[in-house]
């Protein structure tokens, strides 16, 4: 077997690989990139994905954010509330614009979220739990 067909192969592979996940109901995770959130001291992880993706600068955006311990176990948005901001340091501003955040099923569904301008900004996710602590999640990003 040549360079050529092994190269040949390859690509069916590939191919029949992302058939089988579109069949399994994997295919979303591929097509809908994740941002991960932790807290400093790592007992808490938000998942959170965007829809668009990438995030736009300066146009509404929708989030379902998942939360989970340490230990991968989830945390029941009826459990809790969460509280959803992003801030650019740099400029010392965060966001013109206050989204909406509400229960669904196993995630937080976060609507109106609005990153106005392009550069650094830090996503914040809020556990507040009905005792009033606080787990704050976080991550750096960087819009052009």
């Amino acid at each position: 077997m040549d360079a050529a067909d092994t190269s040949a192969n390859r690509r069916i592979v590939v191919k029949w690989f992302a058939f089988l996940l579109v069949l399994s109901g994997c295919a979303s995770a591929v097509n809908e990139p994740s941002l991960r959130l932790v807290s400093v001291d790592k007992s808490m992880v938000a998942i959170v994905q965007t829809t668009p993706t990438p995030i736009p600068i300066n146009e509404f955006f929708e989030m379902r954010v998942r939360l989970t311990d340490q230990r991968g176990n989830p945390v029941a948005p009826g459990s809790a509330e969460i509280v959803v901001d992003a801030t650019m340091p740099a400029h010392r501003h965060g966001m013109n614009h206050r989204p909406d955040v509400w229960p669904d099923g196993e995630v937080w569904l976060v609507r109106d979220m609005l990153l106005h301008m392009g550069g650094s900004w830090v996503l914040t996710v809020d556990l507040v739990r009905p005792d009033g602590s606080t787990i704050r999640m976080q991550k750096n990003l960087e819009l052009e």
